[in-house]
């Protein structure tokens, strides 16, 4: 058997996905000139990798490409990494977060990679106009010399047709494919920033999500996509579709056609009231998540939708436009010179209270902020002794460190009264408002079998926490549409540890 053909034999099994990357060690099925030796070590010496990509089917140089560096995700990390002669054995991350910052414009089909430049560990997307992009394996900034062709087919693009919620043909819908760092932001109906001028930067180029448009009969014709963590949206006034694009790459492969169907654009409203009086002019948010980012958390990074309004004279307020699915919506508490469009880090204003919820495809959630008060219970545990203990309760600065050990709570510091600067500084301040004592409830008695009763508590999500005993903060949540009475059932409580002397 001949080396090329072997070599082509052994390209088609590697290859699950358009484009393949070779490294050295593999047959070569381009012939090259050899290089001396001296040559070779200048080039091991400056480069990283010393490549070239070619079209998979002529084995021609591709004449302009680009070439982004990419980062594994903080929250995956690379598993396994073990140093192995000729080089990084590890098991690679899925996720590589794109640093259009370090793109690079190549020609002729050299690809090459300095040596010094990039991040201790990546991979590389290898780009060009009417091809499908290829991702290299995982390397690291100053690893071995590496000799890489990089084969890439013509992208014959992915074919399909967008249906609006009644079935017919929904004309002019948007597609765009967002990325890691390459994200899609809503705006209404539309999404941000995806028309205007052409930009003059490389990487502001890229930054901007490819799209199309479906035309009068709703088809459309979308490049090929491989990236793993590539998410497709598409946008239209009669509804909105966000999907991992790996299915709908899987589908394509059946050979059926691609039929995408949209959702209904979902609203949510309510009221904001202080003691039964409407709350006028209040600063609301309402952000989303999507339906698959529990197994897919990148999914929230990559399509955002983020909105804000006030409420009327009355309370009023409503979100038009939401995209169906789990929402969170919240009040910014406003300090006194109206200052909240800065961080709270920024001694601006806190957002309280954070509700999360689900709306389905073409509904209105009613979430109110204020109303009826509820009554909180609950039975303390694990003392043979509740005598003077109490509770108290207080808003949680943050849902999504809402679930605090006895550890947490002495590492972030959260209960020091004395802290005046730092991210806190808007829950401080509410604390301090006029509002503060509503939501703020402390020393609240405890019954000697460990039972405890809060009446009146405002609608909010809460920490409930123990005085004169340990245990972590309890989070719970007062809904204006949930139970009259929120039973917290056992809490565990322990004596305070004792504190050794300092020598």
């Amino acid at each position: 058997m001949s080396p090329r053909l072997l070599f082509l034999i052994v390209a088609l099994l590697v290859s699950a996905m358009p484009g393949v990357t070779l490294w050295s060690g593999e047959p070569d099925s381009v012939p090259h000139e050899e290089e001396s030796q001296q040559d070779s070590a200048s080039d091991a010496r400056k480069w990283l990798i010393n490549g070239t990509a070619i079209d998979w089917e002529t084995g021609e140089p591709i004449d302009v490409f680009r070439v982004i560096p990419g980062t594994p995700n903080p929250r995956e990390g690379m598993a396994n990494e073990i140093r192995a002669p000729g080089g990084l054995n590890q098991t690679p991350s899925r996720e590589a977060l794109w640093q259009p910052h370090q793109i690079r414009e190549m020609r002729d089909g050299k690809f090459q990679w300095p040596r010094t430049s990039g991040y201790r560990m990546m991979r590389f997307r290898v780009e060009a106009d009417g091809y499908q992009p290829v991702m290299t394996p995982w390397t690291e900034r100053g690893g071995p010399y590496t000799k890489m062709r990089v084969y890439m087919r013509r992208d014959l693009g992915l074919r399909g047709a967008i249906l609006a919620p009644d079935g017919q043909p929904a004309a002019d819908a948007v597609l765009a494919i967002a990325l890691p760092n390459r994200p899609i932001q809503l705006e209404g109906t539309t999404i941000k920033h995806i028309e205007g001028p052409p930009r003059a930067r490389l990487s502001d180029q890229w930054r901007v999500p490819e799209h199309v448009r479906s035309d009068a009969s709703g088809q459309f014709d979308l490049p090929m996509e491989s990236d793993p963590n590539a998410v497709l949206c598409v946008v239209h006034p009669a509804g909105i579709v966000i999907k991992p694009f790996e299915l709908i790459r899987e589908e394509a492969m059946t050979g059926r056609p691609v039929s995408l169907t949209l959702q209904r654009w979902s609203s949510v409203s309510g009221r904001v009231t202080i003691e039964n009086n409407p709350v006028g002019d209040a600063l609301l948010f309402c952000t989303t998540s999507h339906e698959e980012s529990s197994q897919r958390p990148i999914m929230n990074e990559l399509v955002t939708s983020s909105q804000r309004t006030r409420s009327d004279e009355n309370g009023n307020y409503r979100f038009e436009n939401v995209p169906p699915g789990t929402f969170t919506v919240y009040r910014r508490i406003e300090d006194k010179d109206g200052a909240t469009l800065r961080p709270i880090t920024a001694d601006s204003g806190f957002d309280f209270p954070q509700f999360r919820h689900r709306v389905d495809s073409g509904a209105d959630a009613q979430v109110n902020f204020g109303g009826e008060k509820r009554t909180v219970i609950g039975n303390l545990v694990g003392l043979e002794s509740f005598d003077d203990l109490t509770v108290s309760i207080m808003p949680c600065p943050d849902m999504n460190r809402r679930d605090l050990t006895v550890a947490d709570r002495e590492m972030l510091d959260l209960l020091d009264l004395r802290r005046t600067t730092g991210e806190l500084a808007g829950w401080q301040f509410f604390r301090d408002s006029d509002e503060g004592h509503r939501y703020f409830r402390t020393s609240i008695p405890v019954a000697a079998n460990g039972s405890f009763q809060i009446t009146n508590v405002s609608t909010g999500n809460y920490w409930l926490e123990v005085n004169g005993a340990e245990s972590g903060l309890v989070y719970f949540e007062v809904t204006s549409f949930g139970s009259k009475k929120i039973d917290l059932g056992r809490v565990l409580v322990r004596h305070p540890e004792p504190v050794a002397p300092l020598n």
